[in-house]
């Protein structure tokens, strides 16, 4: 009995720390070119609710070009520092994304194919939106446009089927003179 009680506990603790233990053994990363911080360019946890470290080997986090496809994860949570961010095209499961102030850049297809997520809070630091960034998130309801978002390429909401409201915190007026 003691012995079973005993293997029953070592796989209940395996299994939360699969679920939700998170390290930053979990991510690979380059040095940025100005050798100030660091990318995130794999993912390779299994965890469903990441939550992207800010440092990473002592170094700020501040790109995110990871792929994260197909990696089961159902929300995550981007750190202040981070800048851009690409890489979740795919992750069907995901249905909460926290996007830091810091971010200035979606690149393009980084949430392409999220069929889950249903709304989308753009902080307002963002300027770019990438091609097709949010093509394809056909459960997305609703999106409110950061007043500083200057550029939003070819096809970022495309076939978005659900989107039925759109927040523009500006207007801009353009005239010949």
């Amino acid at each position: 009995m003691k012995k079973r009680t005993v293997i029953a506990i070592v796989l209940m603790v395996v299994l939360f720390t699969t679920i939700w233990a998170q390290t930053e053994e979990d991510f690979t990363v380059i040095l940025t070119r100005d050798g100030q911080g660091v990318t995130i360019n794999r993912y390779t946890g299994t965890v469903r609710a990441v939550h992207i470290p800010a440092t990473i080997q002592g170094m700020p986090v501040r790109h995110i070009t990871a792929s994260f496809r197909d990696s089961r994860i159902t929300s995550v949570v981007i750190p202040e520092g981070v800048v851009s961010i690409t890489g979740f095209d795919g992750c069907s499961f995901l249905t909460s994304v926290t996007l830091p102030q810091s971010l200035t850049s979606i690149g393009e297809n980084a949430f392409r194919n999220c069929t889950s997520l249903t709304s989308i809070t753009l902080p307002e630091s963002l300027t770019f939106i990438g091609r097709e960034a949010f093509a394809r998130c056909t459960s997305l309801t609703s999106v409110t446009f950061p007043q500083g978002l200057t550029t939003i390429e070819q096809s970022a909401f495309r076939y978005c089927t659900s989107l039925a409201s759109v927040t523009l915190r500006r207007v801009l007026l353009l005239s010949n003179s």
